[in-house]
């Protein structure tokens, strides 16, 4: 279990350090574009562009870590109603859910991804499999952070 923390740790880590690194570029890029446009009545030409796939980026990346660390929004105020071992079951049940959601994301995303390798951005010459990619690396990355989950709360119960 020591090693899948330690995993589990590190991708998280990459993961926030990659979406602040691309929400950076966002800020940047259209700081310099309201710069540029009022000030010197020129632009950026894909600012936009640039903005709005830094922006799926960075949330595709931090969606594990908020997998990881419970932080994901759940409806949880009438738990007290209901027994310590259905709420743990239906726990169970929902990850187990989402893994199998997840999986097919990840599949559907990259063919997706795949798909975009033949045509371009025009603003940007980039293949369109660049901006597509996030959705199966992110999916990717919650899965495991979501595996992760399962299993430290399984070995946790099992102790």
């Amino acid at each position: 279990m020591r090693f899948l923390d330690a995993l589990s740790d590190w991708i998280a880590k990459i993961s926030i350090r990659l979406g602040c690194f691309f929400l950076f570029v966002m800020a940047i890029v259209l700081f310099l574009q309201v710069i540029l446009r009022y000030l010197f009545n020129s632009g950026i030409t894909a600012s936009d562009e640039i903005a709005k796939y830094s922006t799926i980026w960075a949330v595709c990346l931090a969606g594990n870590v908020l997998i990881k660390e419970s932080a994901l929004i759940k409806v949880d105020f009438l738990d007290h109603l209901w027994p310590e071992k259905f709420i743990k079951m239906r726990d169970f049940t929902y990850q187990v859910l989402i893994i199998v959601l997840l999986f097919f994301l990840v599949i559907e995303g990259w063919k997706l991804a795949v798909e975009g390798l033949n045509s371009r951005i025009t603003s940007l010459d980039l293949a369109w499999f660049w901006p597509y990619l996030a959705v199966p690396v992110g999916t990717f990355l919650m899965i495991i952070q979501s595996v992760y989950v399962v299993l430290k709360a399984f070995s946790v119960t099992k102790s």
